[in-house]
């Protein structure tokens, strides 16, 4: 009878790690090659694609703006120039691979913590690509000051509970 009962631990077992690892070898869907330049402003190295030098300048106005207002806020400065990567839709956003694993069709953009980088695209509308770089922005804000800050490390990141890191950020890209 015991016999029986380790077989099947171990069935179950084996078979967990089974399907865990489905996923491992399976690539993004890449359907275009995109052409990135880099634009650099005083705070940000913008990697876009864009034809449309008006729609530039916008963003990257709009990314300043969120900067100083962020930086009056939270009395923090980013040492560097944080890398900014836009898309032209969120179709050529789901096909990123400057981040690991699926976007979902309701990601609205990414900010890593360890590069600090901002990856999103320009929304169907204007002030929703406004509200979601002011989000991400925080974001980006928040990882400095926890990886760059004194007595913190990348191990405080993960005690910081969700409702915080999301609340404030939807807070303050309300404006």
């Amino acid at each position: 009878m015991k016999i029986q009962h380790l077989i099947l631990l171990l069935a179950a077992v084996l078979g967990a790690q089974t399907l865990s690892a489905q996923y491992f070898g399976r690539n993004k869907a890449k359907y275009e090659t995109f052409d990135f330049e880099v634009y650099q402003s005083p705070n940000f190295d913008i990697y876009h694609y864009l034809e449309n030098p008006e729609r530039l300048r916008e963003i990257t106005e709009e990314a300043e703006q969120w900067y100083r207002m962020h930086q009056h806020v939270l009395r923090d400065t980013i040492a560097q120039r944080n890398p900014l990567i836009f898309y032209n839709d969120h179709a050529d956003f789901q096909q990123t691979n400057a981040i690991s694993g699926n976007v979902g069709v309701g990601t609205g953009g990414v900010t890593e913590a360890l590069k600090n980088r901002v990856i999103m695209p320009f929304a169907m509308s204007h002030q929703q690509t406004h509200h979601v770089l002011g989000h991400e922005l925080v974001h980006a804000f928040q990882y400095n000051m926890i990886l760059n800050g004194d007595s913190t490390n990348l191990q405080s990141l993960s005690n910081l509970p969700l409702w915080m890191v999301e609340g404030m950020a939807e807070y303050l890209s309300i404006g």
